[in-house]
């Protein structure tokens, strides 16, 4: 039953006006099939310079094409709200206001995150959905909503998750912000101005739809960008890019580690103990030097549990992350402070550290050719190594070991800035090696007469070990074990965890680890069933299903090895069924299952060893990518069944 709060339920013939809304053509009402279960007939964004104004009109003719009638959650500025609901046979529901929209919780970038959407009434799997709105651009220079970094820079792909018909972009001729629409492979939009606005339209715009393992910017999909142009760069806009980005690390990026830095005496106290006996070699210095301030400053941005509960509720009253006096007489700082008491003391061992400007990857790709100082979405620090290269460093990512970098940073361009010089060159962040990102697992099972007992432990090194730690550090001890309890059994629901403990998560000289027993329950039988690594993470994601043909790059997230060992005794008046060993590889990697059971002991161990080794590969290559990846379900879901003698 609909609310009747502004809703009104009218019956009448189809061409009956709403709120101005025009009649829906027939050939509309005629669509009744096509991929996603919905066609977006409409969508308007007119930037006015005060406002920006929304038109938003969908086709739905099948159940699943209902979630496109969705919106995303409206802040509560919005005005001017005009929509309607219709059917097929002429009645159609009226809404005006934001009360009128159900709220709705839907995961983005995987289930561990959800937004807000919004839906309209009386939308079904036959009908048609149409409303527009208004935002006032209460930013900075009344270009944007304050809610895109303060009205200072928003991004939009110009493509929604079913296909749609008709998009449309209008621009205030006087707009107070750079924009571009940058260049897409997809569509080219038919320009024209109109009444002081640039005009943009796009024709049959395909869905926003990201396959696996491949990345949303080279779907090459159109994507609009709106910035501000600083008063610093608007005088080289027109420059040779060089000149561009080389002003731009003067006159942006140099002051925000060179200027306004508090130093004195505790800073010095704290330098002098942290570049005492350093090692010589350059790179072993320079990670020495990162251990050690992560031994002994703690960046608050990343918090233990111990550390969030002592600190005083006046703490971050009047911080300043640029008071590196102050971080070393407390030994407390946030992210971005830590990363200046690095570079700072780097400087003060000798070095001339580079700052790395980064693009996460699965959002956008440095663009060169696009005059953006604020396109990028993190920063890190490199030295200059005797062979000319540059390692790198993340010092906000609080315990990483030195040199692990988030992937979706690495193998993509970035802008690399010369600290000596303040010029700028390009570079590539070059993601660890096969065996630098290591995971292993080792299995003890003790098959009892009524069920499997289970010991399993797991250790980690590079970037793993961060993602491992990450997710621990902030909990206490007993609720780290909880969440690895939670884990274990949701990845393997027939079993009871009886222990699961977590070792070494907020100790920055350890590699986090740890162990979970448990119990599988299992029927008596003629024969019986043994998973030998039960509840183990797969190396790679398989998905149930994939496509016949890419057109898309493959994109995997980082090379790595995956080495997992189990051993059990054959309860006596059981046989094994032994099975051929694996050995498969093809230049994406090297899956290797391996079987060995002694007759004496009745001990069967298993070997696992997956080796990723590129980080991404053309389009040619989907037939080899779908074989390595049938290989390692293959490997993963491997059984040892046990036969009854006599």
């Amino acid at each position: 039953m609909l609310k009747q709060l502004a809703i009104v339920l009218l019956m009448g013939a189809a061409g009956q006006l709403a709120a101005g809304w025009a009649p829906i053509p027939s050939d509309v009402w005629a669509i009744r099939s096509g991929p996603k279960g919905a066609l977006v007939l409409e969508e308007r964004m007119k930037f006015t310079g005060r406002a920006v104004e929304y038109v938003y009109r969908v086709r739905v003719f099948a159940e699943e094409g209902r979630k496109a009638a969705q919106l995303p959650d409206m802040p509560t500025t919005v005005s001017d709200i005009k929509g309607r609901t219709v059917y097929p046979d002429g009645r159609q529901v009226e809404f005006n206001d934001r009360k009128d929209f159900a709220e709705r919780k839907v995961e983005v970038g995987g289930s561990e995150s959800s937004a807000t959407h919004v839906v309209p009434p009386g939308v079904t799997s036959d009908c048609v959905m149409e409303v527009s709105w208004s935002e006032p651009a209460n930013g900075w220079f009344h270009g944007l909503p304050r809610r895109y970094d303060d009205g200072l820079y928003a991004k939009w792909t110009l493509a929604n998750s079913v296909p749609t018909k008709l998009l449309v972009i209008e621009v205030f001729k006087y707009f107070p912000l750079a924009w571009v629409v940058e260049p897409s492979v997809i569509a080219k939009p038919e320009t024209s101005d109109v009444s002081g606005f640039r005009v943009l339209t796009f024709h049959d715009l395909p869905a926003l739809d990201t396959p696996p393992y491949a990345i949303k910017p080279l779907l090459g999909l159109p994507t609009l960008l709106m910035f501000y142009q600083p008063e610093s760069l608007r005088g080289v806009v027109d420059d040779p890019l060089e000149a561009y980005w080389n002003q731009a690390a003067e006159s942006i990026y140099k002051p925000d580690y060179e200027s306004g830095i508090s130093k004195g005496s505790a800073f010095k106290s704290l330098t002098d103990e942290l570049l005492a006996d350093l090692p010589q070699t350059p790179g072993e210095r320079a990670g020495e030097l990162l251990n050690r301030l992560n031994q002994n400053v703690a960046n608050l941005s990343h918090s233990t549990y111990a550390e969030e509960a002592a600190l005083p509720k006046t703490f971050w009253r009047g911080f300043e992350s640029k008071d590196l006096n102050e971080a070393a007489k407390t030994r407390k700082t946030d992210s971005f402070g830590f990363r200046l008491l690095y570079y700072h003391l780097l400087k003060a061992a000798g070095f001339a550290p580079k700052i790395g400007k980064v693009v996460d990857r699965e959002k956008a790709l440095f663009q060169w050719a696009q005059r953006n100082p604020w396109q990028f979405h993190h920063t890190v620090i490199g030295i200059d190594l005797p062979s000319g290269a540059v390692m790198w460093f993340d010092p906000t990512r609080r315990y990483a070991a030195p040199g692990v970098i988030h992937p979706d940073y690495t193998a993509v361009n970035m802008l690399q800035v010369d600290s000596a010089t303040w010029k700028v060159s390009r570079g590539v962040i070059p993601g660890l090696g096969t065996l630098a990102n290591g995971r292993q697992f080792t299995y003890a099972l003790d098959l009892s007469e009524d069920g499997d007992n289970v010991e399993a432990q797991g250790e980690f090194s590079g970037y793993p070990e961060y993602s491992e730690r990450y997710s621990y550090l902030p909990l206490e001890p007993k609720e780290q074990g909880k969440a690895l309890k939670k884990k274990f059994e949701a990845a393997l629901k027939d079993m009871a965890v009886s222990e699961a403990t977590v070792f070494n998560a907020a100790d920055p000289k350890k590699n986090v680890s740890w162990r979970v027993k448990g119990f599988i329950e299992r029927e008596a039988g003629r024969s019986r069933t043994v998973t030998p690594f039960p509840g183990m993470p797969w190396p790679l994601w398989v998905p149930s299903e994939l496509d016949q043909t890419r057109k898309t790059p493959i994109v995997l997230p980082y090379m790595s090895t995956q080495v997992a060992l189990s051993h059990f005794k054959v309860p006596h008046g059981f046989t094994p069924r032994l099975l051929a060993d694996l050995h498969d590889e093809n230049e994406f990697g090297k899956v290797v299952w391996a079987l060995s059971f002694d007759p004496t002991t009745r001990e069967v161990k298993v070997a696992l060893r997956v080796e990723v080794r590129a980080n991404s590969k053309g389009a040619d290559r989907w037939e080899s990518f779908k074989a390595y990846l049938g290989w390692i379900e293959t490997a993963c879901r491997r059984q040892i069944v046990l036969v009854k003698e006599g």
